[in-house]
């Protein structure tokens, strides 16, 4: 499979999507972002740091899983932060190439603490723009706001932040510029032009390498999802080649099934991880998470295709799916391939409200959903004729992925973290 996709639209598209699990934060990694680039500039950074920095910043909170979390961190004076610190590192450390960045979200809010604490220069800059950010109010002007803002920001120099940051964004705040493109939801465009080093992906292998940091941040919300799409998209791959797609198409339905619930950064991990019954406004906001892969997906250049076969996998062919009830005619042949591997997958998995099903309860379901009309019954039977090979496929990548997320759990604690932490730095 020939590829050609930017890795700066798949942190784009992806950092966008992290600002959806509170409205009240919506934007946030966007604004640090910018914020970031205007003090860059002015301290006069070399283009790689001011990459590094801007990617770090619509990167940073990655590590949050929680809805409550996340409005916890709008709180300017909250500190207690280092557990989605840690968890942020970890997660970006899985991707090498951005082991540079993990070091500046590990850090993030460090305090300046009077020269004491040392952390990074980025990681002292994107704390100081992650402070302004939450002290602006979106529902006022921010010219109205600005001396507000910058008096309280210089009230913590040395202390919390460095006194040259702080110095650099006093001058900044006098230029009503830098106010007014936050105003008007001009952010994007600045940041992207921030942006002076891409990385071009050309390979599956180099997708699936950091998909597995977005995909991670996702699954690791709930253990019982810990495995989930790498179990969907193995699934899908071997429906795909015993119904003779060409190869290069069963890469394309892999990739797709792998990337299929990524709009689940929208969904706290309390709705995730719930035991009982969801309520109805809880359900809601799950059917939610189709809508929003696609619309995370179909922002970056070349995953047209994927964010179709990805996102229409909870539609059914008689239009009662969600989240666009499209019917039979409007559903590509890969989405109804893709929608069967995520039942099956998720049928042949625990979940926090069942146990494992029986073969023949899993069978029973898949029949029932062909007689009403919801999935396609040619890759049902291929399911039923292949259920051992199929599970077998499933479960065996379930399982490393759970003994990952099991080390990922550990690594989270402090004395573990630590000891992680002192070997990566010496490796």
């Amino acid at each position: 499979m020939k590829l050609n996709i930017s890795r700066n639209d798949l942190v784009f598209a992806f950092s966008e999507a992290l600002d959806l699990l509170d409205k009240r934060l919506y934007h946030h990694h966007m604004t640090v972002a910018y914020i970031s680039f205007m003090l860059a500039e002015r301290l006069a950074l070399n283009p790689k740091d001011i990459n590094t920095l801007i990617l770090s910043a619509l990167l940073h909170d990655i590590g949050i899983f929680k809805s409550e979390d996340k409005l916890n961190l709008t709180y300017y004076e909250f500190e207690d932060t280092e557990k989605h610190a840690r968890t942020g590192y970890l997660l970006i450390n899985m991707y090498p190439s951005f082991n540079d960045i993990a070091e500046i979200v590990l850090h993030h809010h460090t305090p300046f603490n009077n020269g004491v604490n040392k952390a990074p220069l980025l990681s002292q800059i994107l704390f100081l723009d992650d402070r302004i950010a939450v002290l602006i109010d979106s529902k006022r002007p921010l010219l109205l706001q600005r001396k507000k803002i910058t008096d309280r920001i210089v009230a913590d120099s040395g202390s919390r932040f460095a006194p040259i940051l702080v110095n650099i964004f006093r001058d900044v705040s006098k230029i009503e510029a830098f106010w007014l493109n936050m105003d008007y939801d001009r952010t994007k465009e600045h940041v992207k032009r921030s942006l002076k080093h891409d990385y071009r992906i050309h390979s599956i292998d180099e997708l699936f390498h950091i998909g597995k940091l977005f995909i991670s941040a996702i699954d690791y919300r709930s253990r019982f999802t810990a495995a989930h799409s790498i179990g969907v998209s193995k699934v899908a791959r071997k429906l795909a080649e015993l119904a003779g797609v060409p190869l290069e198409e069963q890469e394309l339905i892999e990739v797709s099934g792998y990337f299929h619930d990524i709009g689940k950064v929208a969904v706290g991990k309390e709705i995730l991880d719930k035991p009982g019954k969801l309520t109805v406004d809880e359900y809601s906001l799950i059917k939610a998470h189709t809508f929003y892969t696609y619309e995370i997906l179909k922002n970056v250049d070349g995953f047209d295709l994927i964010a179709k076969i990805a996102s229409f996998h909870h539609e059914r062919l008689d239009g009662s799916g969600y989240p666009y009830h499209l019917k039979e005619n409007q559903l590509i042949d890969y989405a109804r391939l893709v929608a069967v591997a995520d039942l099956f997958t998720a049928l042949t998995e625990e979940r926090p409200y069942r146990t494992h099903l029986t073969e023949e309860k899993i069978i029973d379901i898949l029949i029932d959903m062909v007689v009403q009309g919801y999935i396609d019954n040619r890759y049902v039977d291929l399911s039923i004729r292949h259920f051992k090979e199929l599970k077998e496929e499933n479960l065996s990548y379930q399982r490393l992925a759970y003994n990952d997320f099991e080390q990922f759990e550990e690594n989270i604690s402090i004395s573990n973290f630590l000891q992680f932490s002192k070997k990566d730095t010496s490796e």
